[in-house]
């Protein structure tokens, strides 16, 4: 009989090794006064000067874009705008379309009927216009902004990555930005580190530092541990303790076993 397992591959074992790095940047830490820490695993990539110089152009960039006092300002007037913006536009719409009008009679002609649908829709078309227009003049200088900022984040990166891919295939880092908040005026910056690099430097399945993978991981027994040293159960017959040094030759151990035992 046979049994077939799948055994992963070494490249999908959870292994102690980071394939990326991330870099956190805040408001109040100018790097230019408190430089980050460079991580250990691009230190033989991006030298120390080099690393100061980033971080502090991509400070630059989020406190100029992403983090501004008026910026945030902006954003909690456009959030109060767009919740009430609606509301109100309603109220003055109906106000001027409907205020003149009476309400229709019981006994109302289908021309009077038909010219009240038609006034209710102009009102409602107005009002959607009005709503739309309010959402654009509200939210197109803000959009326009952080696709401005997105663009120039963008390019400051992709200086980045040519600077390291121009060095060899082997120290071609990856930068991007994984988020960016403006109320909490954050950002995380993230590096992927080379395949090459990660793969020289991953320890393998044998190493100390590496876990062990679920095929060949030792579960737990349900039995009780084996008895050693020469100890039978007492089930079986009596204890025997080996004398100090080899036992002679002609020593039988049998000898003081039971009779059913010996067979």
């Amino acid at each position: 009989m046979a049994f077939f397992f799948t055994v992963p591959s070494l490249g999908s074992l959870p292994l102690a090794q980071r394939s990326q790095v991330f870099v956190s940047f805040v408001s109040r830490s100018n790097p230019a006064t408190k430089p980050l820490r460079r991580p250990d695993e691009i230190a033989e990539i991006v030298g120390e000067e080099e690393w100061h110089i980033r971080t502090i152009a991509l400070w630059k960039h989020f406190a100029r874009y992403t983090w501004p006092k008026l910026l945030r300002v902006y954003l909690a007037i456009a959030f109060v705008v767009s919740i009430l913006g609606p509301i109100c536009t309603n109220v003055i719409i109906n106000r001027i379309i409907f205020g003149d009008l009476d309400a229709l009679r019981l006994d109302a002609t289908n021309t009077e009927i038909k010219q009240r649908v038609v006034i209710i829709r102009r009102a409602h078309v107005a009002n959607f216009l009005a709503i739309f227009l309010t959402m654009i003049i509200v939210w197109a200088p803000y959009f326009t902004h952080r696709t401005i900022a997105k663009k120039r984040l963008s390019a400051l990166l992709n200086s980045f990555n040519e600077a390291d891919a121009a060095k060899g295939n082997v120290q071609a880092l990856v930068w991007a930005c994984d988020r960016a908040s403006t109320f909490q005026a954050n950002a995380v910056i993230s590096v992927q580190l080379p395949v090459a690099f990660v793969s020289a430097n991953q320890p393998t399945a044998f190493h100390q530092a590496a876990y062990l993978p679920a095929y060949i991981q030792k579960t737990p027994s349900q039995f009780p541990p084996p008895i050693y040293g020469g100890q039978l159960n007492q089930n079986t017959g009596p204890t025997y303790h080996p004398p100090d040094g080899p036992p002679p030759l002609d020593h039988d151990i049998k000898a003081q076993w039971p009779a059913h035992e010996k067979a």
